[in-house]
Formats: structure tokens, C-alpha cells, sequence
């Protein structure tokens, strides 16, 4: 099963897009979907990294991107679109969902 960071409070859980068991955070829509594919270990192999990323993210409260990294994961979610919107993780107008999560570029 992925390993994966929460992108709200930093907390190790087990799939990118599943609710984290500490907060209760589901990712939705398609910057919280990409920025969970980002903190997973799909697409970080070191756990080192992944350690310190979810110890930013708890310590600071923000969402660290990784504009490559972004990139990549987006335009998977992007693919992924009709069986996301399917299980409801993106909306179907996507004007409708503004994630409220602060996020900072990390170069």
C-alpha cells in the first residue's frame, strides 16, 4: 500500500487520496489530489524525505511544493479525471472547489 504524508497536518497515512486517520483531511480536487500524489511514496522514494516533509508540514502548517514534482502529478490527476470524478475526489465543475491550504513553493 502507498505510503503517503497528509498534506494538512503532516501525519504518515496509507494511500495518497484516502482520509488521514489523524485529522480526518481527504484530499479533493485537483492541487490537493496532486500535492498527495507529490508527499507519497510514488513519487519520493527516501523515507529520510518523506520524514522531513512531514515534519515541515506539522511544524509549519503549510503544504511544501515541488514545482517538477507538481507538474508531473498533475498532469496524472489530470488523466485520471473521469474515474477521480467518479469517486468523487474531483468535482465535476472544478470552479466549484478552492482548497483552503496553504501552500509554498520549494525550488
Amino acid at each position: 500500500m502507498t505510503r503517503a504524508i497528509c498534506i494538512r497536518c503532516g501525519e504518515v497515512k496509507h494511500g495518497c487520496w484516502t482520509p488521514c486517520r489523524a485529522c480526518g483531511h481527504a484530499p479533493h480536487g485537483e492541487t490537493e489530489l496532486a500535492d498527495s500524489l507529490c508527499l507519497s511514496d510514488q513519487m519520493m522514494d527516501d523515507r529520510e524525505d518523506m520524514d522531513a516533509v512531514a515534519e515541515y508540514i506539522r511544524d509549519n502548517r503549510i503544504v511544501p511544493v515541488f514545482p517538477a514534482g507538481f507538474r508531473h502529478a498533475l498532469a496524472a490527476v489530470r488523466k485520471a479525471k473521469a474515474s477521480l470524478t467518479r469517486r468523487g475526489l474531483l468535482p465535476a465543475d472544478p470552479d466549484t472547489f478552492v482548497s483552503a491550504l496553504t501552500r509554498r513553493e520549494i525550488p
